[in-house]
C-alpha cells in the first residue's frame, strides 16, 4: 500500500493530465498517451527495446499532443 501511494503521489501530475484528456476525448492513441507522460517527465520504457536490444521504427509521440491541442 505504501508503494502504491508513493507511485500515485510521484506521478500525480501525469495521471491528472491523462484523466483530463480522457474526459475531453474519451479515448487516446498510444502516441498521445506516451506524449502526455513524456511531457510530465515520466520515463517511458520500451519493452520491445529491452527484450530485443533494438528500437522500433516509430514517430515522435510528442507530436500527438501538439496536434490534439489544435
Amino acid at each position: 500500500m505504501a508503494t502504491a501511494k508513493e507511485i500515485l503521489t510521484k506521478y500525480r501530475p501525469a495521471l491528472e493530465a491523462i484523466s483530463k484528456r480522457l474526459v475531453e476525448a474519451e479515448t487516446m492513441e498510444r502516441e498521445e498517451y506516451e506524449a502526455l507522460l513524456k511531457r510530465e517527465g515520466v520515463e517511458i520504457k520500451d519493452a520491445y527495446e529491452e527484450m530485443y536490444g533494438e528500437k522500433r521504427a516509430a514517430a515522435d509521440p510528442s507530436k500527438a499532443v501538439e496536434s490534439a491541442k489544435a
